[in-house]
């Protein structure tokens, strides 16, 4: 006998987990039996007067005959409810940039895409393939100069073009540097979910090789129709001419004309006085200082491996720095800022949260490898330094440390996301091919990126901490065994 339910707060959710109680077949009192769960408990839930915890929404779940598509729409309604959909539509957003960022990577070995730029006509075209040829000559056309630099207006709601300049620049050779002026929406309703798409464009243009790439915004509001410096046409302007793009992309205007590149170059001086640059490319020099004098303000991270640095003694270092050219001055650095008893008493006081994956924690107490060091600069650790760092580790999770659920978020070998108290952030993928790092200062970017750190918890993207200590313990027992040797104490 099916039981009919009239829900008085009903939810999208709680309507949906209504239908699924009804086609079951069984009365609350019966669920209330098989899950062990209270009968009232059960029809507030339904009734949208209750959210449940994530538990019971699993017991409950499961006397459902429902397939696995209806059961992570299911879910995906649940999360939705209990963290906000803002909130939800920001962290799927935000979780696909940290599992994608490695693919964003054009090899410059893919081949060559070449544009005769020695015919270019000034004059208009028509039609959005003849304007992106028309771009894509001139873009060609520049990268043949010696140092070749490109200005551009022109968002990225023409991903066809965007896709095609990343290819062409790619594999061009050239160190070009592309300066893009863009539109970025005030934090309120729906803004922070653009300018977050907006986040993983600049991402992939930054990401690719052979560019320095300069992305600098301004704030509009959404709806507003006279903020300062409408940029329409849209142009993109070379050392040699200029080409005009109008808002829906179906025609543009060629110019090398001295009062038209006069005039364009105006408007790009007034848009770059309003503007800030948000994404700050680091360079392999740079990239030990930065991670240096960032970990006086670190606040939580998620990344591959654990952020093991946290454990590393002088002898660690002294033993295990690569014989590079700035081998001493790293030393010293770290002696300095790092080494001191203030500095070790504040790391170990401070509020901070390492979120890493179990693939991660395998790697390193595998090999020794350190793979979030920038540029590699430690030799593999050895057996008992590993085992002495994996003990410290074991002790300080769920203080310092979460592990995250492979199933549920996939974060690549090579990334980590580095929130910081100043309210900015650290990207950076690590990969062998592409050593690529960069500093975010957007606030609405970074207040995001934070909030989605800290709720990988209730987002149900973590393992509870005993089993990621019994992870910790089998590395442990492995390394032992390898040697033959007792368990390592600290």
């Amino acid at each position: 006998m099916t039981q009919k339910i009239t829900a008085d707060h009903s939810t999208e959710f709680s309507r949906r987990l209504c239908g699924y109680v009804e086609s079951s077949g069984y009365t609350v009192y019966r669920i209330s039996q098989i899950t062990g769960l209270g009968r009232t408990a059960i029809h507030q839930t339904m009734s949208g007067k209750l959210l449940p915890t994530r538990d019971f929404f699993e017991r409950l779940c499961a006397v459902f005959i429902i397939t696995p598509q209806q059961k992570s729409e299911l879910t995906e309604l649940y999360l939705r409810e209990k963290i906000g959909a803002k909130a939800y539509i920001e962290q799927q957003q935000i979780k696909g940039i940290v599992e994608k960022l490695p693919q964003y990577y054009i090899n410059s070995d893919i081949g060559t895409i070449k544009y005769d730029t020695a015919d270019i006509e000034e004059g208009s075209v028509t039609g959005l393939l003849n304007v992106n040829q028309a771009v894509m000559q001139l873009i060609g056309g520049e990268l043949q100069r010696e140092k070749p630099y490109i200005v551009a207006t022109i968002p990225f709601e023409n991903k066809m073009l965007f896709d095609l300049v990343m290819q062409l620049i790619s594999t061009a050779g050239k160190n070009a540097v592309f300066e893009h002026y863009l539109r970025m929406y005030k934090s309120d309703g729906s803004g922070v979910e653009n300018n977050i798409d907006l986040l993983e464009n600049m991402l992939r243009m930054a990401m690719n090789t052979g560019m320095v790439y300069r992305p600098f915004c301004y704030y509009v509001h959404r709806d507003a129709v006279d903020d300062i410096l409408p940029i329409y046409p849209y142009c993109l302007m070379t050392s040699q001419k200029v080409i005009m793009v109008t808002e829906n992309f179906q025609s543009a205007v060629i110019s090398d004309r001295k009062d038209v590149m006069e005039t364009a170059g105006e408007h790009i001086r007034r848009l770059r006085a309003a503007s800030k640059q948000i994404i700050e490319p680091v360079d392999n020099r740079r990239m030990f200082d930065i991670f240096a004098e960032s970990s006086k303000m670190f606040s939580k991270s998620i990344e591959f491996q654990p952020c093991v640095t946290k454990f590393f003694t002088r002898d660690i270092v002294n033993e295990r720095l690569a014989d590079i050219p700035e081998r001493e001055y790293i030393l010293e650095t770290l002696n300095s800022s790092f080494f001191t008893h203030e500095q070790l008493a504040e790391t170990a006081s401070r509020a901070s949260m390492t979120y890493f994956t179990k693939r991660g924690l395998e790697h390193f107490a595998d090999t020794g490898v350190t793979v979030n060091m920038p540029g590699q600069l430690l030799k593999p650790l050895s057996e008992r330094e590993r085992l002495y760092i994996l003990t410290s580790l074991k002790y300080d999770m769920g203080k310092h440390f979460k592990m995250l659920n492979d199933d549920k978020i996939k974060v690549p070998e090579f990334i980590q996301v580095i929130s910081l108290t100043n309210q900015s952030c650290i990207i950076s993928c690590l990969m062998e091919e592409k050593k690529f790092c960069c500093i975010l200062t957007e606030g609405s970017l970074c207040t995001a990126i934070d909030g989605f750190i800290e709720r990988l918890d209730e987002a149900d993207f973590t393992v509870p901490d005993v089993q990621a200590v019994t992870e910790i313990d089998r590395c442990i027992e492995k390394l032992n065994n390898a040697k033959g040797r007792d368990v390592y104490e600290v």
